[in-house]
């Protein structure tokens, strides 16, 4: 039998250590997290070979701190247990600089405002090698050599340098997102790769990390409500994807599947389920007590005292920023280009990336482990190469007026056309201009033509107000004159019997039989009793849905309900298309259908001029 023995306090430092520091990654997460908690405005991220260096401008390490900052368990943002119910900071149990330290070599630079001469101190495996008085700027610079040098499987089993440097650039992506009153420069074998100029403003943030395509596809919002306060961007309900998420609680990253799902429901009311991954940057606030960061070593995840009330506040919030505002660009039109300060565009040609790219420069940061990637692979850094070189042109040397100025000047000559809440009030008395195709509707209002989808329109009408009455248990029926009976499939039968109550809410009077259903009443949805085809075509929506939530599932019976909204090739009158309209106008979300089409397109007078040579 083997014998139970004690861990020496190497080993047990070893296991320690690989807990938290599991890749390049968590060295300059931890490191960059010391610098935002120590006060600094700008901090500098160098990678070059497998060395790390972080440098910022905070407050620094008083000398006689120096070696007790790399011990276990030393810190200076907590000093008791109670503490740990409200934690405003990033860091707090002293492991980060241990951690590091134990499994490379760390040279540090360090001076105070105080300090007269700055001190240089190198540590390796923990063992304190020469401190030294030396030349430095006040803050901190740490630059890490020999990651897991004597961890040699947890080495082997990091991926190759062109991977690792991605994951870091990700996250100094969502760093300079979240903090964006700080400035941050990623630089790569002494390439500038990224560059924020500290505005304080999520929306510059995110155009000079992400660039204007996304920021022009967002709704900026600021939402409050006790406890919580949120504020961030949102993509546009007709955006594509760019598989953006970020959320940061009280200024941290983190992880949270409650908040991934809240943002994910509210966007599959507003658009239709199955609609695809929303974008979103969320920043927000909570009581510290509130959240329990002190749930895995990363402190990427967090815990809520109320996860099913930020659930519901969060979701609250997404579904009032979508609902108020959306923008519209005209099919095939140029997007609005920014022209670098420091260069003369051609007055017939806006300023672009060349379309021959050297790709001797991408080259130069892949080793030979790296060249035998899949063309995927290298396409991608290309395409995040260009991207790059297009964000440092615009912003690597302007001053923070510039970047505002850049995000939120109107004055483009390719401004997309734009609809809020006001403008859709207007619309309600807006000149009919036309109807066509039997399916959509034209409207004029201030040298503005909006075009409707009659149907898409007319389905978001009938969703809400059956969405409204379900709710409050209100939906009208319709009793037959003579019960119809409608034989089902096993599958159609097990899922009317799952859903009776649902289906009862929506205005079925249904009894099971055991071949079938037994309908005795249907419900009256646009003043109109419903075949009882209709809820044919409901349980087949529901084949292949599995999921068990009660919202989940009301919200596709309802969707699936409405196709009894106006058909899109039948002719309207035009009292018929005044009352839509005024309904359509006072829907919550107007923007789009129930399954996420567009419900309208808005042109300006300008671009038909365009069309005809009317405009020099």
């Amino acid at each position: 039998m083997n014998e139970i023995k004690l861990l020496d306090k190497s080993t047990i430092s070893k296991i320690a250590a690989g807990e938290i520091i599991t890749r390049p990654l968590n060295v300059v997460k931890e490191l960059v997290e010391n610098s935002i908690d120590a006060g600094a405005d700008t901090v500098v991220i160098s990678l070059n070979g497998s060395e790390i260096c972080v440098e910022d401008n905070g407050c620094g390490i008083d000398k006689d701190d120096i070696q007790t900052a790399f011990m276990r368990h030393a810190t200076s943002k907590i000093v008791e247990e109670k503490d740990l119910s409200g934690i405003a900071s990033l860091g707090f149990r002293g492991e980060a600089l241990f951690a590091i330290a134990h499994v490379a070599e760390v040279e540090l630079f360090t001076k105070t405002a105080q300090d007269a001469v700055g001190t240089r101190f190198i540590v390796r495996a923990s063992e304190p090698k020469s401190m030294e008085e030396a030349a430095a700027n006040q803050g901190t610079k740490i630059i890490v050599r020999d990651l897991f040098f004597n961890l040699p499987v947890r080495k082997k089993h990091l991926k190759n340098a062109s991977y690792e440097r991605r994951l870091i650039a990700t996250l100094i992506e969502q760093l300079a997102v979240v903090n964006s009153a700080v400035s941050f420069t990623l630089t790569i074998d002494g390439r500038k790769r990224l560059y924020t100029s500290k505005s304080g403003n999520i929306k510059t943030a995110a155009y000079e990390v992400y660039g204007r395509d996304f920021t022009t596809s967002s709704i900026d919002f600021d939402y409050i409500q006790t406890p919580l306060s949120v504020k961030g961007l949102l993509s546009d309900l007709s955006a594509k994807s760019r598989k953006v998420r970020i959320i940061s609680i009280n200024g941290r990253l983190v992880q949270s599947k409650s908040i991934y799902a809240s943002v994910k429901s509210a966007y599959e009311e507003l658009r239709g389920e199955g609609s695809g991954e929303a974008d979103y940057i969320l920043s927000i606030q909570l009581p510290y007590e509130m959240v329990d960061v002190n749930v895995h070593p990363s402190k990427d995840e967090v815990r809520f005292g109320n996860e099913s009330l930020v659930y519901m506040l969060i979701k609250n919030a997404v579904k009032e920023a979508l609902s108020n505002t959306k923008h519209y660009t005209v099919p095939d039109q140029k997007a609005p280009v920014l022209t670098p300060p420091s260069a003369e565009p051609s007055k017939n040609e806006p300023f672009s990336v060349p379309k021959t790219y050297d790709t001797t420069s991408i080259m130069r940061i892949l080793d030979a482990e790296t060249q035998t990637e899949s063309v995927e692979m290298v396409e991608e850094t290309l395409e995040t190469e260009k991207q790059s070189a297009v964000q440092q042109t615009f912003f690597s040397e302007e001053s923070e007026e510039s970047v505002l100025k850049a995000v939120y000047d109107t004055d483009f000559k390719e401004e997309a056309p734009f609809i809020n809440r006001s403008t859709l009030d207007k619309l309600r008395y807006a000149k009919f201009a036309g109807h066509f195709f039997n399916t959509y509707i034209l409207l004029e209002l201030e040298e503005k033509l909006y075009i409707i989808d009659q149907h898409a329109a007319h389905e978001r009408v009938m969703y809400e107000k059956l969405l409204k009455a379900f709710k409050e248990e209100q939906v009208e029926r319709q009793y037959l004159m003579m019960p119809v009976q409608m034989p089902l499939s096993l599958f159609e039968l097990l899922c009317a019997k799952e859903n009776l109550d649902l289906l009862t809410r929506l205005g079925y009077d249904i009894t099971l039989e055991e071949a079938g259903l037994l309908i005795t009443a249907v419900p009256i949805i646009g003043g109109k009793a419903q075949s009882t085809s209709v809820l044919l075509e409901v349980l087949q929506s529901l084949k292949d849905f599995n999921d068990t939530n009660y919202e989940a599932r009301h919200e596709r019976i309802i969707k699936a309900a409405c196709v009894a909204a106006v058909k899109a090739d039948r002719v309207l009158g035009e009292e018929e298309i005044i009352l839509l309209i005024e309904e359509f106008c006072m829907t919550d979300t107007p923007f789009i259908c129930p399954h996420g089409r567009n419900t309208m397109y808005v042109i300006r007078k300008k671009e038909i001029d365009k069309l005809f040579g009317r405009q020099r």
